[in-house]
């Protein structure tokens, strides 16, 4: 598939006047949950009031949680994931996605299980 145009917006990242003739950025573009990194919920104490940034594209080597191993959408290893922040409002265990399947991110909805 090959695009012109002026302006495309990928999430956060725009270009302008490109040529898109990348077949694994077009695959990436219909792709709407990230690669398996686990086979079920991740158990994590959370602080209230920190922030913590859950990895959606399942590459990242610091599970559940983003270590940039996404990249920029036009890079041939990227994808056009980033990362979900969620802050805590209490202190308490919550149970991060790992299968990267939820429709409840960053949360296990029981995905994993279908």
């Amino acid at each position: 598939m090959i695009l012109y145009t002026s302006m495309i917006i990928l999430r956060s990242c725009r270009i302008k006047y490109k040529l898109l003739d990348n077949p694994k950025l077009n695959e990436r573009v219909k792709m709407s949950k990230g690669q398996k990194a686990g086979n079920g919920p991740m158990a994590i104490e959370v602080e209230k009031g920190k922030s913590y940034y859950w990895c959606a594209c399942g590459r990242s080597k610091k599970q559940p949680f983003c270590d940039g191993s996404h990249t920029s959408p036009l890079n041939d290893e990227g994808t056009k994931f980033t990362p979900f922040a969620y802050k805590a409002e209490e202190t308490k265990k919550m149970f991060f996605c790992a299968c990267k399947q939820t429709n409840n991110q960053p949360f296990c909805d029981g995905s994993h299980n279908k």
